[in-house]
Formats: structure tokens, C-alpha cells, sequence
């Protein structure tokens, strides 16, 4: 997916936003602010929205010296989601199609987005997403690939939600090898190993990184490993944003899983603005293709 326009606020808005979870100093904020400018123009309207993000986060990195800002708030999130893991357990097992549900249960993990929201209800949002449908519900063609396929990566995308994807991973990993995928080091609140480790993540599945600390999974940017994992395995999930505007020109059989939360990814994603998705991507550019 390619950059448009509205992206370059938006690159300001997430560095800024950034910089006051990093410090408490206005003048560095100021600083920061000051500090993309000058780096915008670098930006490249041919990269991916959250390749040209970092151009915000590398800012704060720059005048504030913290690389993880997102540090305490991440283990903040993961504790709270284990605190409804068991609840999370009991809805999938009461479902009367578990996959589906689990596939559900974890996109509500995306919706609830631990990271950008305050004095948040889980429950009650985890409550509502489940009364929702996919906009894009390619469930049909995620069961056909799930049938032949030996392997699958799970591409992750926050800390706090790796615990609504266990009970989607937990199923999976009865019908094939499943590697879970982090990212190499901290960026925003996305999960790391130790992420991973602390959820319980790694009891389930293979745990790998993306051999980047870059939003998103950008095929020119991980590692040479985790690029041949992509073109190995029979099926992708990948989570959220991030990992759809980086790994959507990509051919293989990925379903991205995420709630469109700005309208330039909406409309690449075929839905409304704050919609679900279960969107297979082989589908999607043979449409594409087809317009």
C-alpha cells in the first residue's frame, strides 16, 4: 500500500503523540515536533503509511534519547489481558463454531487497540465486537487454505493482544505448525519476545521475530529468514494495520485480520471507516486485477 496525502499529518500526529508518552518535557516535545519536520522530507509517497511513520518515532528517539516509551504501558496491557484470558477461554469454548469465534475473539483484540485508548472496558468492547460482523468475511477461502496448509504464520501486532490470539493460535496449532511473529525489538506497543514469553505465547506456537523493529513487516526491510518463512508456509494471518499496508502486495495466501481505523486504509481494505475485516489477499488483488 502506498502513502497518500492525508498520511503525512498523520506522521506528525503519532511522532507527537509519541513524545508525550516519552517525556514530560514541553520543550521536547517542541523539539520533536521541529524534528519530523525536517525529516519529512524524506518522506516517499511510494513506501507504505507505516514505513513513513517512523520517520515520527525515530524524531522522538532522536531528541529524547528513549528508545521504548511504550515500555510500562506494554506490560500494563499484558497484564490486563491475562486477566480475562480465562473469560476469553470460555467464550471461544461455548461457541458452536469455535474457529470462527476464536478468529473473531482475536480481531476484537485488534478493535480494542490496548495501546491508543484510556479507562477502557475489554470486556464490554470484547462484548461488542462479537455481536459484529466482518464487513469482509473471506472465511470460506481461510478454511480452504487452512485445509492444505502444513505450516502457518501468525504475524502479531500489540503486546496486551497476543493473549486474544491464543485461543486462535491454541486451534491452530492442532491442525498445523504454527510460528507466531514479533517484532526484533520495541517499536510503539507492538509485542516482542518478551512479550511473548510473558503471555505464554511461546507455550503455543513457534515463536520468530521479523528481524526488524520497523511498523509493519516491510518485505525489504526483515530479515532473510523471516522473508523465507513468509514464502514457505501454506498460510498467513496477519494482524492490524501495520502489517496490512506493508505486506499486502505480497501473493501468497495472507488474510488480514484488523478494524479499518483511518479511511485511507478503508478503502484499500474494501470497507467502511471503523469496520472489521477478514480479508484474503489473494482475493483482494484478483478484484483488484478484475476493476
Amino acid at each position: 500500500m502506498r502513502s497518500f496525502p492525508e498520511c503525512v499529518a498523520c506522521t506528525v500526529e503519532q511522532g507527537l503523540r509519541a513524545a508525550r508518552i516519552a517525556t514530560d518535557d514541553e520543550s521536547a516535545h517542541e523539539e520533536v515536533a521541529l524534528e519530523i519536520v525536517r525529516r519529512l522530507k524524506h518522506f516517499d509517497f511510494a513506501l507504505p503509511p507505516a514505513v513513513n511513520s517512523m520517520i515520527g518515532y525515530e524524531a522522538v528517539t532522536a531528541v529524547t534519547g528513549n528508545h521504548d516509551p511504550f515500555r510500562d504501558i506494554k506490560h500494563q496491557h499484558n497484564e490486563a489481558a491475562l486477566a480475562l484470558e480465562k473469560d476469553l477461554n470460555r467464550i471461544v469454548e461455548t461457541a458452536s463454531d469455535k474457529l470462527h469465534c476464536a478468529l473473531r475473539l482475536s480481531c476484537a483484540g485488534n478493535v480494542i487497540d490496548m495501546g491508543t485508548q484510556k479507562n477502557l472496558d475489554i470486556r464490554k468492547v470484547v462484548d461488542e465486537v462479537l455481536e459484529r460482523h466482518f464487513a469482509v468475511d473471506d472465511y470460506a477461502e481461510f478454511l480452504e487454505s487452512l485445509s492444505s496448509a502444513d505450516e502457518v504464520l501468525f504475524v502479531g501486532d500489540n503486546a496486551g493482544e497476543i493473549v486474544f490470539d491464543k485461543p486462535l493460535v491454541r486451534d491452530l496449532s492442532n491442525r498445523a505448525r504454527v510460528f507466531y511473529a514479533v517484532k526484533s525489538g520495541p517499536i510503539l506497543n507492538d509485542a516482542t519476545v518478551q512479550d511473548a514469553e510473558r503471555t505464554g505465547m511461546t507455550a503455543l506456537a513457534t515463536v520468530v521475530t521479523t528481524g526488524t523493529s520497523t511498523i509493519g513487516a516491510p518485505p525489504g526491510l526483515v530479515s532473510d529468514e523471516f522473508r523465507e518463512l513468509v514464502e514457505r508456509v501454506g498460510l498467513i494471518i496477519a494482524k492490524g494495520q501495520g502489517n496490512f499496508e506493508t505486506l499486502d502486495v505480497l501473493p501468497q495466501d495472507i488474510f488480514f485480520m484488523l478494524k479499518a481505523k483511518c479511511p485511507v486504509v478503508a478503502v484499500e481494505m474494501g470497507v467502511q471507516f471503523g469496520e472489521l475485516g477478514l480479508i484474503c489477499n489473494r482475493k483482494r488483488l484478483r478484484q483488484r486485477c478484475a476493476e
